[in-house]
């Protein structure tokens, strides 16, 4: 019957677009002020936007009435938006005091709330950031925003699962959780996506660069641009290319913390994006030599029931790099952490 109530009064106020209460006492409050009561008429009006639960944590009651009289249920907000560490609820209509023209109540899906507990302005700190990498989109379509702070759809989707080059990117700091995570990525000019729109993000800035020894092939039909860093959007490419199916050694492999290798260094202070090239695999041996259980490692970089014996040695296809990890494959689909043991290579 509760959630009723809510609905059908929601419809009908939605209908008449304005509409005035009767003169009874409510209250009050605005910003960091005490609740003070008055026979002021309340106006309803339709009206969108956030607002923000001044604690952090725990849960309150809303309202059945705009006038804040009757007790509704108990209710706590996390917009997705937002993800967990911001308490922070839509509205759909504001209730306003018709002398004062002061707001003293929000419609939320639950009734409505004053602003004795929530805020009406962004507790939270922005944060630009200098990061830049590649994104995928995740699974439904999302809006973009103009502005870091995603206060202004723009006029553009981004389709599912698709990938983008993102040049800068904003940090959330949220106030009552003492908590700072990405909050947003710049896709184009003027153009923001959502971070929780995001299924992976590959940063260049944030990878790690994997000690390792292997052969590459370029295989960009142009040739590969090689450059100075691949840590930084100010990297400097070098004037020279390194022709299309020539081979080099690579002392190393920069990998994002996502685990998608970004690229290979192929000379002291050189490297070549993973786009322009791909390695060659060469066969070998690895002997295992670790303390504890060496588990096999499926393609997906779960471990499997399957242990390896120490001492013994396994015949390997090829290597691949995850997250500061890299797995050497002993057959389809199964790998092994090149950390429980040695490789030897095979002619």
């Amino acid at each position: 019957m509760k959630k009723s109530f809510v609905f059908l009064c929601s419809v009908a106020l939605l209908t008449v677009g304005v509409t005035t209460a009767s003169a009874v006492p409510v209250h009050a409050a605005g910003n960091d002020t005490e609740i003070t009561d008055t026979t002021d008429s309340l106006a309803v009006s339709n009206k969108t936007g956030y607002i923000y639960f001044r604690h952090g944590e725990g849960v309150l009651s809303a309202y059945k009435d705009p006038e804040l009289k009757i007790f509704g249920p108990e209710v706590i907000h996390f917009a997705e938006r937002y993800m967990t560490n911001q308490a922070v609820a839509a509205y759909d209509q504001i209730a306003t005091n018709t002398k004062t023209n002061q707001v003293v109540a929000y419609h939320i899906p639950d009734g409505w709330v004053g602003l004795d507990s929530w805020t009406a302005e962004d507790p939270n700190q922005y944060t630009a950031g200098t990061d830049w990498g590649v994104l995928t989109v995740g699974k439904k379509a999302q809006q973009l925003y103009t502005d870091p702070k995603l206060t202004t759809p723009a006029n553009r989707t981004l389709a599912a699962g698709t990938r983008w080059r993102y040049t800068a990117s904003e940090t959330i700091h949220y106030k009552y959780t003492d908590v700072a995570t990405d909050y947003a990525y710049q896709v184009g000019t003027n153009l923001w996506l959502p971070v929780t729109a995001v299924s992976n993000a590959n940063s260049y800035q944030r990878g790690v660069l994997i000690t390792d020894r292997g052969v590459v092939e370029i295989t960009n039909r142009s040739g590969a641009v090689m450059y100075d860093s691949l840590m930084s959007s100010t990297a400097k490419p070098s004037s020279r290319k390194l022709a299309y199916g020539s081979k080099w050694q690579y002392p190393g492999v920069y990998v994002s913390r996502g685990g998608t290798v970004l690229g290979y260094q192929v000379a002291t202070g050189l490297f070549v994006k993973a786009a322009d090239a791909k390695i060659v695999q060469q066969r070998g041996v690895f002997t295992v030599n670790a303390q504890g259980e060496t588990k096999v490692i499926d393609g997906n970089g779960n471990a499997t029931n399957r242990v390896l014996p120490n001492g013994s040695r396994w015949r390997t296809v090829g290597v691949r790099y995850g997250a500061e990890t890299m797995l050497y494959q002993i057959a389809p689909n199964l790998y092994v952490n090149a950390r429980a043991g040695s490789w030897t290579p095979t002619k």
